[in-house]
Formats: C-alpha cells, sequence, structure tokens
C-alpha cells in the first residue's frame, strides 16, 4: 500500500476513534455516578473539555497532523449526541424507579380520596384513576386561576434583561363521588397555556373565543377538555357490549331427522323389493309366450313343406294371408332410483370467544415529574390558593398536583422506549452520514490516486511546509 493511501486510512479511522472518545468521556461519569444527574452534568463537562483539548492542539500544534485534524473533527460531530445520551440515561433511571399510585390491584384507584387516605401515596410520581366519572369528580365549577410572570421576584428586586413571560394557570379539583365542600380536596388537575399571555379559565373552558382571540385560550381549552375527550374516545371504541348468553343445550331435532330418514329409507327400500318382484313375474310370463309363438310358428312350416295338394286354379280367390304375429311387449320401464336422504343438518358455528374491553382508566403524572420547568409547583400553588379563596374548598398541602400523562398507558415503558429511540435516532443520524462520507471518500481515492503532482505555482503555504527535503 502506498504511505498516501495509508495516511488516509489513518485519518479515517482517526475520525471514528475521536467519536467514540467523545462517547466515551461524555458517558463514562454518569455510568460510575449510576445515572445520577450530577453525573449527566459531569460527563457533559467532561465532553466540551475533549472537544476543547482535541481543537487546542490541532490549531496551536507546530507541526499539524492530519491525525489529529481528524480525532478533533470527530469530537465535533459527537459532542451533541453524546451530551443527548448522557440525559436520556438519567431520564430512563427516573422512570425506571418512578412511584406508582395504581391501586392495590394495579387497574387504578377507585376514587381520588385513596390517595389522602394512605399517605404512602401523596408523595407518587404516578396516579391512575379507574373508570373515573369525569362529569362528576372534575369540578370545573370550583376552578381556580393565576397570572404568573417569569422571571419570579427574587429577595434583591434586581432589573433582569429580556421581556417577562406571561402566562396562566388553572387549578381543578378532583373529588370523590361523595366529596363535599367540608372535604380537603385530594388532587387537583393543573393546567397551562405555556406562557401565552393572561387568560380567563373559564371563557377557555367553555371556548367562549374566536379566530382572533384564540392565542392562549386553546391550548388551555384542549388540556381542561381532555379528560371528557379520552373518556369520549374509549366509549366510542368500546361501546357498551353485553356479555352473549350460554349456547343453548342441543334439541332432538336431530334425532327426529334420523328417525325420518331411517322410514324413508325403509319405504323406498319395500318399493325397489315391490318393483324388483312384479319385473320377474312379467319376464316369465314373456318368455312363456315366446316359446308358445315358435312352436306355432314351427309347425305351419312342416305343414306347408309336407303338403302335396294341387296348387290352387287359376282365376279362384286366394285365402287372405295370415295375419303377423303380435309384436313383442317392451318390457315395462325401469323404476326411477331412490332419492337419496337428505343430509343432517349441520350444527351451528360456535359464536367467537368474548373478549372483555379493557378497564378505562385516566393516567396522571405528578406536576414536577419530568417537567423542564422547576417553578411549576409554586405557579400552581397560587392557582390552588384563588381556588380556596373563591369558592372555600379546603387544602390539604400534601394533596399531589398531577397533569394528564401524554401517552395513557403504564408508566413507563412507552417513555423509556420513546427516550432509548431518541437517543439512537440522533445519533445515527449525525455520526453515521460522516463516517460512511469519510469511509467512501478514503475508498476512492485509494482506488483513484491522484496521477499528476502539484505544481509548486499553485501551492500554499501550508503545502509548501509539508515537504520535506531528502
Amino acid at each position: 500500500m502506498e504511505r498516501g493511501a495509508f495516511q488516509r486510512w489513518l485519518a479515517t479511522i482517526a475520525l471514528i476513534a475521536g467519536m467514540l472518545a467523545e462517547y466515551a468521556v461524555s458517558l463514562l461519569p454518569v455510568v460510575l455516578s449510576g445515572n445520577a444527574p450530577i453525573g449527566a452534568l459531569i460527563g457533559g463537562a467532561s465532553g466540551m473539555c475533549f472537544l476543547a483539548s482535541a481543537g487546542y492542539a490541532r490549531a496551536c500544534m507546530a507541526y499539524r497532523s492530519p491525525i489529529v485534524d481528524h480525532v478533533a473533527l470527530g469530537a465535533l460531530v459527537a459532542a451533541v449526541p453524546a451530551a443527548h445520551a448522557a440525559s436520556a440515561l438519567v431520564m430512563v433511571k427516573s422512570f425506571k424507579q418512578a412511584k406508582l399510585a395504581y391501586g392495590d390491584d394495579g387497574l387504578g384507584l377507585t376514587s381520588a380520596t385513596e390517595v389522602l387516605n394512605d399517605s404512602t401515596l401523596t408523595d407518587s410520581d404516578a396516579f391512575a384513576l379507574r373508570e373515573p366519572e369525569v362529569n362528576v369528580i372534575f369540578r370545573f365549577d370550583l376552578m381556580g386561576q393565576s397570572h404568573a410572570t417569569m422571571p419570579l421576584e427574587d429577595d434583591t428586586y434586581g432589573y433582569k434583561a429580556g421581556k417577562p413571560e406571561e402566562g396562566t394557570f388553572c387549578a381543578v379539583p378532583v373529588v370523590g363521588t361523595n366529596w363535599t365542600l367540608s372535604d380537603p380536596v385530594p388532587m387537583w388537575y393543573i393546567c397551562e397555556n405555556d406562557w401565552r399571555l393572561f387568560v380567563e379559565c373559564e371563557e377557555a373552558y367553555l371556548g367562549n373565543y374566536d379566530n382572533s382571540d384564540w392565542y392562549g385560550k386553546s391550548r388551555l381549552r384542549d388540556c381542561l377538555r381532555r379528560p371528557q375527550a379520552l373518556t369520549n374516545k374509549y366509549d366510542v371504541a368500546y361501546p357498551g357490549e353485553l356479555i352473549p348468553p350460554p349456547l343453548p343445550p342441543p334439541s332432538n331435532g336431530t334425532d327426529v331427522n334420523a328417525t325420518d330418514t331411517e322410514s324413508v329409507t325403509e319405504t323406498n327400500s319395500d318399493s325397489v323389493t315391490d318393483a324388483m318382484d312384479t319385473n320377474a313375474t312379467d319376464t316369465e310370463m314373456t318368455r312363456k309366450r315366446r316359446r308358445a309363438l315358435l312352436q306355432d310358428t314351427n309347425a305351419t312350416d312342416t305343414n306347408s313343406t309336407n303338403s302335396t295338394s294341387p296348387p290352387p286354379a287359376v282365376g279362384l280367390a286366394l285365402p287372405p294371408p295370415l295375419p303377423a304375429p303380435p309384436s313383442l311387449p317392451s318390457p315395462p320401464p325401469m323404476p326411477p332410483a331412490p332419492f337419496p336422504p337428505p343430509a343432517p343438518n349441520s350444527p351451528p358455528a360456535p359464536p367467537p370467544p368474548y373478549v372483555p374491553p379493557p378497564v378505562f382508566r385516566l393516567y396522571f403524572y405528578a406536576l414536577d415529574f419530568q417537567n423542564t420547568y422547576s417553578e411549576f409547583s409554586s405557579l400552581a400553588l397560587s392557582a390552588i390558593e384563588a381556588a380556596s379563596v373563591a369558592h372555600g374548598v379546603l387544602v390539604r398541602n400534601d394533596a399531589p398536583r398531577v397533569r394528564l400523562a401524554e401517552t395513557q398507558t403504564e408508566c413507563c415503558v412507552e417513555e423509556i422506549a420513546q427516550a432509548q429511540s431518541d437517543t439512537l435516532t440522533l445519533s445515527l443520524a449525525v455520526t453515521l452520514p460522516v463516517a460512511i462520507f469519510r469511509i467512501a471518500l478514503t475508498v476512492y481515492r485509494t482506488a483513484y490516486p491522484e496521477t499528476d503532482a502539484r505544481k509548486p505555482s499553485v501551492m500554499t503555504r501550508q503545502h509548501l511546509k509539508r515537504i520535506k527535503l531528502a
């Protein structure tokens, strides 16, 4: 192999090694810390330090090597996917360690009041309500709201650059079937409009807006109406179907048909036997009649041959000719073949097995579970306090503040699969095309090397530096 081709393959290997080194430097602290958030922070910092070191070596070395260049390029390409993979490991761990409040049988809580009755459920990360009556347990008539501004005020009241974000939070009590105003609210359903100005929660819930006033209200309406929308979707997918009754016991219809068939068969058999006897009698009589006619014919021929009487005189009338013997009677037609007995009725096909519909459940996540806004809990508390002041409902500090889960499935299988899929997709989409392009370019330049040397007149200073005198 030529020296130039060998260097090109070394550069390609250095590019891939730079990518792998960036992943190793970013993920190793996360793995050593047990997928803790501090590990992701250290891993991200380590990855940036490795990238900066490779870039410094490329820019400041007295003799620039293509190996160092490609190591730095590989680290630069893999920096973002490696950091995302480190954060995904932390997210997957939090999903696996989520504390679930799905009831004793895992099918969901029968009532929201079970959360306050059991102190171990108040700090859960995921909740599920089994077959909830949305119109009963979601008290939109007792809803509270608060207008929030970001950033929050601090003790120094210092000036902060930038326009503040304005948003609206709505808090809806989620209660039991027999709940009254004298009982504390066991759970709060929180909705927000993603910092889209100050709006009224009641107007958003009722849909009192038009195309010129939808901003900030449409998101709140979708959130507040989603429990009822999920209920309607379940009712359409699984309408009220009753369990089919059991199959009736087999009737005697089959025996009756069998008896009738046997009688019909016996009758047909007797008819065939009688017909055969009659045919036999007719055949015997026909044979006797043929035998008698043959004897008469032979006797007449013998007499006419032995007779010596003179022929009759001319002019005399001849006697009339003897009548022709009667034709033999044709045999009687055969009786028609008996009809085959009717086939017994096939039993009806059994109905398909009954599959009961799945139990309808609403899945919730705690407001701070996998949420990028760390201030949501305090902002939602303002809306809860507004509901208490406006409607006189009792508030407990340990009542969970929840939001509906996006996937509406048990936590957290789909979330883990989605996080892993996103990480793999980002890694392959960024690093794989670069690696494939570099390998293809190396193969092409190895198969078709440059034949003409560069002329010194077109060489740059960098090319001239690389010329080594013998």
